[in-house]
């Protein structure tokens, strides 16, 4: 699989702190575990995301670390362990809050198994299994030094027994039944090894592993069968939620990512190729006997809710995988992305959740998308194509451009008057339809996915790739730009000229616009795209974005590093020190001296005068990000690839749980509400307010009901609440609801 999208949510915690990138989504999801409504997902880089509803809503949990997470256990919704490359995370709030422990060795960690709040076990990548029975304070190393293997799956099903296997290359299991005492050792040569096993009781169990090998024991391993699973895929994660009842995870070997389930102890399985999601799903938890959640490759995340039968595709996703070029905010909330194959994808909470939009099951690339309001948003890509919805999202409609050639970029200065431009090289104006169609059939020229498109580079990737057009090592001679424009938002006034393609646009308003392409092109016009002047950059870079957030004040960017600014509505130009001669693909300024500029490598600069002086703001990844976007100087976004999220904001990011309702206010000042018990059973109550009313919330900020202080979430759900009182300048007090 190729790219996913990219997305980057930068935190700025108060005034007066420098800003720090962080990761909303991005990579792959390596772990689930499911108790109650309450799921918990772990990943790549300190990745944790959870969901109180079963999952069809998914918020950010801070797991303040940037290590790759393997698995995730919670004895109950509140007490739970995430591990991963050299760290161990506890939480006793349900995620609200996660503390790194003291590691017993540094390690890599794989699979924990929590009995309670104070038993936990956790296997590693080396010969030994790790135990806490004081909740982290202190470890007890298990070395099975005569084992001399790592260790994979592991399961507790009380204090006292326990299972792990690994990749010995045979099947080989270890066992105990006094608590890590002793263990017992059982191989079957006949067979590979597991990655994961279960239990049911203490001999029903099942393990699976690579090549499609189910194991399945009625003795507690004395003895195993094979079960048929109808693949060869790699099995990695199996859960049941009965002795009937059970799910296994798997893909990759050649297939796509696969879910197995079984409602009769695995005498069958039945398998479900999740095609559209992912090429592979390392994790599965079963919450009851109809509802299951699985996790894998660029952040799928699916759904049963009928034993196994469908699955469903959830939030917190990429966009199929693919690498994202593009995209626009409407506000805080609200934006579009684009990117290959026919992708267009939006958010309705700030970055959180992408939805895949319906665009009639197109297979065009796009590489630009503007979205001047949340209700509007044009998107425009192979072939001269413009998709556009006026509905939210609800439906799209292709526009007729007036021109066949690539459309790099759009830009909208309401929902009526917009510009798009693009180009190309070639010997005729279908080249760049058959470019298009050419990128996709012939394997010889298909570029790595976190390179930018062809257009969007310069015309020289396409002679070193093999250029299908011409065999003699030269460039094209012929070389195409176009520029469409509407004054409705519905029909289009495209004209196509033999001059330098052009890569970006940005209008100011309806008069004065600006583009850039190849070559260090800069273009101008004052009349609406009537007509072009040419002005003077300075430089023979590839240009590919610009903007303007004045009618004096603009700035490009490009290949080697190249900055250039103008603050005379481009009369003159000058190159501006990036102290980089990485690409820069994009560009965002909220205003003449603050703004930002992303790029290869996964390269981001900061200004605060205008771009006099660039500093490196640290985005602890290497993947490139291909476009920015700004709706005020504290909230913004970043796209690129492999399924990373990133983000611009002040404290209390875009989809990061609270720890309560109410957000942005500011309760360190206000006096507390004491409920007893708390944690309780039945009911809470306020002593003193026994009349009062009070509302009380979940953890996403959910109003759960209104209650009297005498009596307060007798039907709640278990988990944990926030409570307030109505009419009433009180801080929120945290209550624990845990039956």
């Amino acid at each position: 699989m190729s790219l996913t999208l990219c997305l980057l949510l930068a935190t700025l915690a108060g005034r007066g702190q420098t800003s720090e990138w962080k990761y909303l989504t991005g990579g792959n999801l390596r772990g689930v575990k499911a108790i109650g409504n309450h799921v918990w997902a772990v990943g790549d880089r300190g990745q944790i995301v959870h969901s109180s509803d079963s999952g069809e809503r998914w918020a950010i949990q801070v797991s303040n670390t940037t290590q790759n997470l393997n698995g995730v256990s919670f004895s109950d919704s509140i007490h739970g362990w995430a591990v991963g490359e050299g760290v161990i995370l506890k939480t006793t709030d349900g995620g609200i809050t996660w503390t790194p422990l003291s590691l017993p060795r540094p390690w890599v960690y794989r699979c924990p198994s929590a009995v309670d709040s104070f038993n936990v076990w956790i296997t590693n990548w080396s010969d030994s299994i790790v135990k806490t029975t004081d909740g982290g304070a202190t470890w007890s190393i298990y070395q099975m030094s005569s084992i001399n293997n790592s260790f994979y799956g592991l399961c507790f099903i009380d204090l006292l027994r326990g299972w792990a296997v690994g990749p010995l290359g045979i099947f080989w299991v270890v066992y105990t039944t006094d608590g890590g005492v002793t263990w017992t050792e059982k191989t079957d040569n006949r067979y590979g090894s597991a990655s994961d096993i279960t239990m049911v009781d203490s001999v029903t169990g099942w393990a699976v592993g690579p090549g499609g090998r189910i194991f399945y024991t009625a003795d507690g391993w004395m003895s195993l069968t094979l079960q048929p699973a109808g693949t060869n895929a790699f099995l990695n994660a199996v859960s049941f939620a009965s002795r009937t009842i059970g799910y296994i995870a798997g893909g990759a070997n050649g297939n796509p990512a696969q879910v197995l389930h079984t409602i009769d102890s695995g005498a069958t399985w039945i398998r479900h190729d999740l095609t559209q999601y992912s090429s592979n799903n390392y994790g599965i938890s079963a919450r009851d006997s109809t509802t299951a959640c699985t996790v894998g490759w660029s952040e799928c995340i699916a759904k049963t809710t009928n034993t196994g039968q469908t699955w469903r595709l959830l939030g917190n996703i990429d966009a199929s995988g693919q690498t994202m070029f593009n995209l626009s905010l409407a506000d805080t909330q609200s934006g579009y992305a684009v990117g290959p194959y026919g992708i267009v994808v939006k958010t309705t909470n700030g970055g959180t959740v992408w939805q895949r939009q319906g665009l009639g099951g197109t297979q065009l690339w796009f590489y630009g998308v503007d979205a001047p309001r949340p209700t509007h948003s044009w998107a425009c890509g192979d072939g001269g194509s413009i998709y556009a919805t006026k509905n939210g999202g609800a439906s799209w409609a292709s526009q007729n451009s007036g021109v066949s050639w690539f459309l790099n970029s759009v830009d909208f200065v309401d929902t009526l008057f917009g510009v798009s431009v693009g180009g190309g090289y070639g010997p005729n104006a279908d080249f760049g339809t058959r470019n298009a169609e050419y990128r996709t059939t012939k394997s010889n020229v298909q570029e790595p996915a976190w390179w930018k498109p062809p257009p969007l580079v310069d015309k020289w990737r396409w002679i070193k790739e093999g250029d299908p057009e011409t065999s003699s090592g030269q460039a094209p001679e012929a070389q195409y730009r176009v520029i469409t424009r509407t004054f409705d938002g519905t029909n289009w006034q495209g004209r196509t000229t033999s001059e330098t393609p052009l890569n970006g646009v940005s209008f100011y308003n309806k008069a004065l616009g600006w583009a850039v392409g190849v070559t260090g092109t800069v273009i101008h016009t004052s009349d609406s795209g009537a007509t072009w002047q040419t002005q003077t950059s300075n430089v023979t870079n590839t240009l590919y974005w610009v903007i303007f957030t004045t009618p004096l004040s603009g700035w490009a960017v490009g290949t080697g590093g190249t900055i250039i600014a103008t603050t005379d509505g481009g009369n003159t130009w000058n190159r501006q020190t990036s102290n980089t001669t990485l690409p820069l693909y994009s560009a965002a300024f909220v205003d003449a001296q603050r703004g930002w500029v992303v790029g290869d490598s996964g390269i981001a600069l900061e200004t605060t005068n205008g771009g006099q002086t660039w500093s490196f703001d640290t985005t602890r990844t290497t993947i490139p990000l291909y476009a920015a976007s700004f709706t005020d100087a504290d909230h913004g976004w970043s796209i690129g690839g492999f399924g990373l999220t990133l983000g611009y904001g002040r404290a209390g990011q875009y989809g990061v749980e609270q720890r309560g309702p109410d957000k942005d206010r500011d309760f360190a000042s206000l006096n507390r509400i004491k409920a007893y018990p708390n944690p309780y059973v039945s009911f809470a109550r306020v002593p003193g307010h026994e009349k009062e009313r009070f509302a009380l919330y979940d953890i996403t900020g959910r109003r759960v009901g209104t209650y009297k202080g005498d009596k307060i979430g007798a039907d709640a759900a278990a988990g944990i609440y926030f409570l307030m009182a109505e009419g009433k300048e009180a801080g929120p007090t945290r209550i624990v609801k845990i039956k």
